[in-house]
């Protein structure tokens, strides 16, 4: 071979040797599926793979590498361009046990109970793309698919045991401690808690409850968990099934186990307080007892009234809450009242069960009643007993109850306002109280005049208002009495025409039927008959109570106050003045000049007006101010009409020529201020021979013009 021929020999076993190299170098795992927890071989695994921000590391362990940890997440994984997808393995566990040969019962019991008995056998089976082969329970392993009868009694844990199918190299050798197993939605993934097979020799049944006591007669549910087709008997002291009396022992109640293995049983605490057994077990299969122990707790009731006191007639609410019971019962005592039920029946010596017994509610009751019941007991405190029994006798009879006083007070009427005069043309209001009573009737004499009627009473008041017409009620002195129906609210004495009646209640009415007329109003002087009607009212046979009262019926009357005789222009007029018609009216004052008339054409006339108004303040005062500055000098007339007055007040004012002003003065000029007194010059010292001779000079001067002169 020359030169030529042994280089390119020579670069074709390179480039041979480069391509081997190269093809032993390339990732064998590129674009597989990895578990978690998987052994892989190939040491190209190794390093740190990137899902976006998610990286993971491959881990030496024996065997090869491998990714730990519960927290990984799902996806795929680049590691420059090979990638691998991470997944964690899953699998699907399902186990029934069967039981029975005619018919077959099927149970499940993953994380339940398998029942070991005679003819039972127990199967499990799983599925997993993932290479599921056995499953382990605390290490034993179970072959799949085939019934198991062997299982002594105890708990037994779930595992799956994975591995490369078809291949040697195991996939995990046992499930790592901190997965856990999911059973929501009926299959296992890795990373939830185990499940768990509880294995039982024979029907051993178990009994289970949310709390350990009970309030009487109230309900608890216990839950039993048993073998399915098997009848397991219940029995406890001071409990009875719901639809049984209350109280009542439950003695070997059967109830079949349904194919779920568990059965919810509502049982009903009685009144026995104490700790209780509950016993529950198999009837028609062999098996030991199971026993569950609640305490019956003793129930409470509380009740109040809806007020402090009540006026007889008044109806009563009561209500409370009780834990004792369904229904709560209702019983009264007190003074010369034996212990009874509250009920219509009071003081009769009957029982109307419907009438004092109350259903209990989401634990409350509310008891009504008419105020009827108590008219035949007198004022005074009475106390109520509220039980969780009921049909008693005596007081103790009654084993939980409280109890609640009961004020009962005699009804009354009085009037809180009535004016004393009531003016003619106008309304006349009293208001009062009458507790306990839907209306009162009143009735209204004075001199040939007579006249009745009725008024609502409205959360224990009532108001009377009637139209003092002129044409009816003449001027003079009238008398009112009101009338209380009292504690049946029937009014035993009314007015039919203008007889005056009297008849006693029978049975709830007012025997109509035997009223009796006591006198004729018109036949009598009225100031008579209003003594009459009161002397019938106290009568003892009947419960009617009155009030009565008198006032003046008067005639519309407005006063204007004195005023000044004179009033300048520009000063202001005040005017006032009264009337008896009440509050609220309104007044008009006018001031009128007296040259307000008619005049001829060619007359300039100096008439003023001025008009103002006001309304009564409550004694029927009122005031108003005029502004007399645009008023001409002249006589006026002062009118003040009041509302639903026919006639008005008047009076005279002068309105004279007002004084000048005076000019304003001018303002004093201020007063300069005083100049500083200058210094005092210092004396000047004593002359030297300098000063001597010119003061010699001007004495030669003087003698000059001396002797010019």
């Amino acid at each position: 071979m020359n030169a030529k021929k042994i280089m390119g020999a020579v670069l074709v076993a390179l480039l041979a040797a480069a391509l081997f190299v190269g093809a032993g170098a390339a990732t064998s795992v590129n674009g597989q599926t990895v578990f978690v927890y998987e052994v892989v071989t190939d040491s190209n695994i190794q390093g740190t793979w990137a899902n976006g921000a998610n990286t993971i590391t491959f881990e030496r362990v024996t065997g090869g590498w491998a990714i730990m940890g519960a927290d990984i997440v799902e996806g795929t994984y680049k590691k420059g361009s090979d990638s691998i997808i991470v997944k964690y393995a899953t699998a699907a566990i399902t186990g029934k046990g069967t039981y029975g040969t005619s018919p077959v019962i099927n149970y499940g019991v993953i994380d339940g109970t398998y029942y070991n008995v005679t003819g039972s056998s127990l199967t499990i089976k799983t599925s997993s793309a993932d290479g599921i082969v056995v499953i382990g329970a605390d290490g034993i392993p179970v072959p799949m698919s085939s019934p198991i009868t062997t299982l002594t009694e105890g708990t037994y844990k779930l595992q799956a045991y994975f591995k490369i199918s078809g291949g040697a190299v195991t996939f995990v050798e046992t499930t790592p401690a901190d997965y856990v197993y999911d059973n929501t939605v009926g299959s296992i993934l890795l990373g939830k808690a185990a499940y768990t097979i509880t294995v039982v020799d024979g029907a051993d049944p178990t009994i289970t409850a949310a709390v350990d006591s009970v309030v009487e007669s109230s309900t608890v549910d216990v839950t039993l968990t048993g073998l399915p087709g098997v009848v397991y008997n219940i029995s406890a002291l001071g409990f009875s099934i719901p639809n049984q009396a209350a109280g009542a022992d439950i003695a070997n109640v059967g109830v079949v186990m349904p194919n779920t293995g568990k059965v919810v049983v509502t049982l009903k605490a009685g009144s026995t307080i104490g700790d209780k057994t509950i016993l529950v077990a198999p009837f028609n299969a062999a098996g030991d007892e199971a026993e569950l122990e609640i305490e019956i707790l003793e129930g409470e009731i509380t009740a109040e009234t809806d007020a402090e006191a009540y006026y007889i007639g008044n109806d009563v609410t009561i209500t409370g809450t009780s834990t004792a019971g369904d229904k709560v019962y209702f019983y009264i005592a007190g003074t010369n009242v034996p212990f009874q039920a509250l009920d219509s029946n009071i003081l009769n010596g009957t029982i109307d069960g419907s009438a004092y017994e109350k259903a209990v509610k989401n634990g409350k009751f509310k008891y009504e009643i008419d105020g009827d019941v108590f008219n035949k007991l007198d004022a005074g405190t009475y106390t109520v007993y509220v039980a969780a029994d009921g049909l008693k006798t005596a007081v103790n009879q009654l084993d939980t109850y409280t109890t609640v006083a009961l004020v009962l007070k005699q009804p009354f009427i009085s009037v809180t306002d009535a004016p004393s005069v009531a003016v003619q043309g106008t309304k006349y209001k009293v208001t009062g109280t009458a507790e306990a009573a839907s209306s009162i009737q009143y009735y209204v004499f004075g001199t040939n005049f007579f006249g009745n009627n009725s008024a609502n009473v409205k959360e224990g008041s009532f108001k009377i208002e009637f139209t003092v017409n002129a044409a009816d009620m003449d001027a003079g002195q009238y008398f009112m009495v009101v009338q209380h129906p009292m504690y049946d609210e029937k009014f035993n004495i009314w007015v039919d025409g203008t007889e005056i009646k009297l008849a006693e209640t029978k049975n709830g009415a007012v025997d109509e039927a035997n009223a009796t007329v006591l006198f004729d109003v018109k036949d009598r002087q009225r100031a008579n008959a209003a003594e009459a009607l009161c002397q019938a009212l106290d009568t003892e046979n009947i419960d009617d109570m009155y009030v009565k009262l008198s006032f003046v019926v008067a005639a519309p009357q407005s006063v204007i106050n004195p005023i000044p005789e004179t009033v300048a222009q520009g000063e202001k007029l005040t005017v006032s003045g009264t009337t008896n018609v009440g509050a609220g009216k309104v007044v008009t004052v006018d001031l009128i000049s007296t040259a307000f008339a008619a005049v001829p054409k060619s007359t300039v006339g100096s008439a003023s007006f001025i008009s103002l108004t006001t309304k009564t303040d409550e004694n029927g005062n009122w005031e108003v101010t005029f502004d007399t500055s645009g008023l001409n000098v002249d006589e006026y007339t002062l009118t003040a009409a009041v509302e639903a007055l026919g006639s008005s007040a008047t009076a005279k004012v002068n309105v004279v020529e007002g004084a000048p002003v005076n000019p304003d003065q001018p303002d004093t000029p201020d007063v300069p201020d005083t100049p500083d007194t200058p210094d005092t010059p210092d004396a000047p010292e004593t002359p030297g021979f300098g000063a001597l001779a010119a003061l010699a000079g001007l004495g030669a001067v003087a003698v000059l013009l001396l002797r010019r002169e």
